[in-house]
């Protein structure tokens, strides 16, 4: 080093070296005293409550993060100092007095003189409360990311994958060693045009998020049904720090869905080919369902062209207030309140009809098949009248 340049240490002296440090520091003697502290150290003593010692065995406990209490021949410091010990990054924390922890990075070097005896140590102290913190929420992250049955993919801002977890490797078929560091471009095949790729990657940074359902394939090419749903990810700057996906196999509720909606298919055509006019409430006697045959009774009912879309969800009571009160009002009520199917015939008033009426209840609601009878009623009335007629003329 020439004399234009930088002063070296020795030059400095040791006190004024400890004082300009980046981090707490300070110089012990054989006998554990502290014959020089730096500001840093004394702010951290200062957050103890405490001032500085004039020992460092004195006024301090410290604990190893598996809280552990540290005995005094155990400390850093002291180890350097009794044994020439060197003691690099070893973390502990102290108890601070609202009982929160101060978690430290200690090292420590013994010094020694020109004939080798051991005449005190260094000490540097690193507060790393809020790295650990970070690491113990990036654990817990981790954990979760790995622990759900989701996949989760991350991207860096030029779409590089970053983050591969076990729900992914078993939804696609690729390990995280496989993509880490490719393009979405060689890993996502989906079932979207280049075009529509970039859409959705410029929704996502411009708006924050994107989400919808996607066909896309796994590493042997056959395809999965995917609820996809990615957010940008930002710095507190708001600079992009990337993107991170969640992939939702949704194969098996699609076949589901399917399934259900080709039942239902079967159900309306087999509802809309019986010859009785068919209706279904729910628990609070909204119509759910009407056929093509009730549909048209109900149209004759109001005198007006109704659709479907005007009757499903409404109130049949208040669709029909007519109706409250009689006997077909009192026996559906029955059919819901006691859970078993009833069959009965009714006379409307109203109308001048008799209609045959079966229902059966479920855990939704009512399905109710009726049907008008007038005719085979009257024709049973006179049956009776012509029989009447003939026992009198007999008698």
């Amino acid at each position: 080093m020439t004399e234009s340049g930088p002063p070296a240490i020795a030059t400095l002296g040791m006190e004024q070296a400890i004082r300009r440090l980046p981090a707490a520091a300070a110089i012990v003697d054989v006998s554990g005293r502290v014959l020089h502290a730096n500001p840093r150290a004394e702010a951290l003593t200062a957050r103890l409550g405490e001032s500085m010692p004039d020992n460092v065995e004195g006024g301090f406990e410290i604990w190893h993060l598996d809280g552990r209490r540290y005995e005094p021949q155990d400390w850093p410091v002291i180890r350097s100092i009794s044994s020439g010990e060197e003691v690099v990054d070893e973390e502990y924390f102290h108890v601070l007095p609202d009982g929160a922890k101060l978690v430290i990075r200690a090292s420590s070097s013994p010094i020694f003189e020109d004939d080798g005896r051991i005449v005190g140590a260094t000490l540097v102290m690193v507060d790393i409360t809020e790295q650990k913190l970070r690491e113990d929420r990036m654990g817990y992250l981790a954990e979760m990311l790995e622990g759900t049955g989701d996949a989760i993919v991350g991207f860096d801002p030029e779409w590089f994958v970053t983050i591969w977890n076990k729900g992914a490797e078993r939804m696609y078929g690729w390990t995280a060693d496989e993509v880490l560091g490719r393009h979405t471009l060689e890993v996502a095949k989906l079932e979207l045009s280049y075009e529509e790729r970039g859409e959705m990657r410029a929704t996502v940074a411009e708006e924050g998020s994107w989400r919808g359902e996607i066909v896309a394939y796994r590493k042997d090419g056959s395809p999965v049904v995917v609820e996809l749903a990615v957010n940008a990810v930002r710095e507190q700057s708001g600079e992009l720090k990337g993107f991170l996906g969640i992939h939702r196999d949704m194969t098996e509720r699609r076949l589901a869905e399917e399934k259900l909606a080709e039942a239902r298919r079967r159900s309306a055509t087999i509802l809309e080919s019986i010859s009785d006019a068919f209706i279904a409430v729910d628990s609070d006697w909204r119509y759910v369902y009407v056929n093509d045959r009730a549909l048209r009774r109900i149209q004759r009912r109001r005198g007006k062209a109704l659709t479907r879309e005007d009757i499903l969800g409404k109130v049949m009571w208040d669709m029909f207030p007519e109706v409250v009160g009689t006997e077909s009002h009192r026996k559906y009520h029955e059919a819901m309140r006691e859970r078993r199917a009833v069959e009965f015939e009714s006379y409307f008033a109203p109308s001048g009809e008799w209609f045959e009426a079966r229902a059966y209840p479920s855990d939704g609601g009512l399905a109710i098949y009726y049907r008008e009878v007038s005719e085979g009623k009257r024709a049973e009335y006179q049956m009776r009248e012509a029989k009447a007629v003939i026992f009198e003329s007999i008698t």
